[in-house]
């Protein structure tokens, strides 16, 4: 009996420090998380399942990128054309909101942001940049 106690002893006291420990890990995991606000400059690509490669299909090195700003406002740019809207966290990353009350889900990824468009079967990926992109000033003074 005074084997079982000690084992039941020595369970409790492994459990609670099993428990601080994973605590631990959840706070530094959550404090390194990526923050959404900021530049995001697209770093892979997919249209109709065939990989694109970013360098040969942007102009002058204009990226499509995605800014989200912190009063939820965004702008977004591809292929010349600027979009401009709102936006708010969801469960899975973000939500855009598109002009007739259209939303576009965007998916958070480890430390990426993912866009698929099913009407051209499309993904984007969106990396984290630290430095405002090329076209910006000019997208937004439109």
């Amino acid at each position: 009996i005074d084997l079982f106690r000690k084992v039941c002893i020595f369970m409790k006291k492994f459990s609670i420090l099993f428990a601080a420990i994973l605590m631990l890990c959840l706070t530094l995991t959550a404090c390194n998380d990526t923050p959404l606000e900021g530049y995001w400059v697209v770093s892979e690509a997919e249209i109709y399942g065939k990989k694109i490669n970013i360098d040969e299909a942007t102009r002058d090195r204009q990226y499509p990128f995605l800014s989200l700003e912190s009063d939820s406002k965004y702008v977004i740019f591809f292929v010349g054309k600027a979009t401009k809207g709102k936006w708010e966290k969801s469960e899975k990353g973000i939500k855009l909101y598109i002009k007739n009350d259209k939303t576009v889900e965007v998916e958070k990824v480890g430390d990426k942001l993912v866009m698929n468009v099913p009407e051209l079967q499309a993904k984007y990926v969106f990396s984290k940049s630290n430095e405002k992109p090329k076209a910006y000033d000019e997208v937004t003074e439109k």
